[in-house]
């Protein structure tokens, strides 16, 4: 972003540090819950907990999320992820629903470590974006980046799609119609 050195980010006193770190955590959220990354999907069966729901909620059963949970999908009742749960409230940590299953799709908290390098290379250029002004105030350098991180995450998305397998469309009177 133009500066003359390399950032020592250890150096938690640098005033450019505390703005990056002001700034990553939210970033990097939004980046991972804004589009269905293959690499942090994740589907379990999730059981109810001891206590059941209680006379403040309208719903029968409560569910615990997995502790790595950051945002919720798809709640569903069935293995094969066909019938979605549409009635049903939650918390940050728990679901109440009325349904005596739950199968949950959510976006998994993973080890950044673990992160694929398509992912990195557009985190990047999204970060740098959201912090270019804040730092520079070069609106013109705001300008380059945002086109970058567009086209980034158009390469970034196409990688991670390859990468998903295909699913199956079971065949009905509807999809038969066509032969």
């Amino acid at each position: 972003m133009g500066f003359p050195d390399e950032i020592d980010f250890s150096d938690s006193t640098d005033a450019t540090v505390q703005k990056v770190n002001r700034i990553y955590a939210t970033s990097l959220m939004f980046v991972l819950t804004n589009y269905p990354w293959r690499f942090v999907l994740k589907r379990v069966s999730i059981t109810a907990s001891q206590t059941d729901a209680g006379d403040t909620s309208k719903y029968k059963y409560n569910y615990v999320l997995p502790v790595q949970a950051l945002a919720i999908r798809t709640l569903y009742t069935d293995a094969n992820y066909s019938c979605p749960i549409k009635e049903f409230e939650s918390t940050p940590k728990t679901i109440n629903t009325d349904a005596s299953t739950v199968y949950v799709w959510y976006i998994s908290q993973i080890d950044e470590e673990d992160f694929p390098q398509y992912f990195i290379d557009y985190f990047k250029y999204k970060l740098a974006l959201d912090l270019c002004f804040n730092l520079t105030g070069d609106t013109d350098l705001i300008q380059l980046l945002q086109a970058k991180e567009t086209a980034q995450l158009i390469s970034s998305k196409n990688i991670d799609a390859k990468q998903n397998k295909t699913r199956t469309i079971r065949s009905s009177p509807f999809t038969q119609i066509r032969g």
